[in-house]
């Protein structure tokens, strides 16, 4: 369900003779509110999707730090980038930018 407000603001008259004061009260005079209630499918099914994805990704982030190897493997890495011996693997890259496993 979406629920959205849109507050309707009219154009100010454009002439030299009206007074300011008058102007700003004739606006607020004619300022009305509207609210729309509808529920779109979609729009739920993505949101479902959304926290879905949020959810695994942090699943798997949070079961990655509880590696008790974990710096123990990043010390390796960073000897690695600093000798200049470490080969990114680009299937092993491209498969997590499309979270595949």
């Amino acid at each position: 369900m979406k629920i959205s407000f849109n507050p309707i603001v009219p154009v100010k008259e454009q002439s030299t003779n009206v007074n300011q004061t008058n102007s700003f009260s004739n606006c607020v005079k004619k300022n009305f509110d509207t609210v729309t209630i509808h529920s779109n499918e979609e729009e739920i099914s993505d949101q479902i999707f959304t926290k879905k994805l949020t959810t695994s990704m942090l699943n798997d982030i949070n079961n990655k730090c509880a590696d008790p190897d974990r710096e123990e493997k990043l010390r390796l890495l960073q000897q690695q980038i600093q000798s200049g011996t470490y080969k990114p693997d680009s299937i092993t890259i491209a498969n997590k930018i499309l979270l595949l496993k």
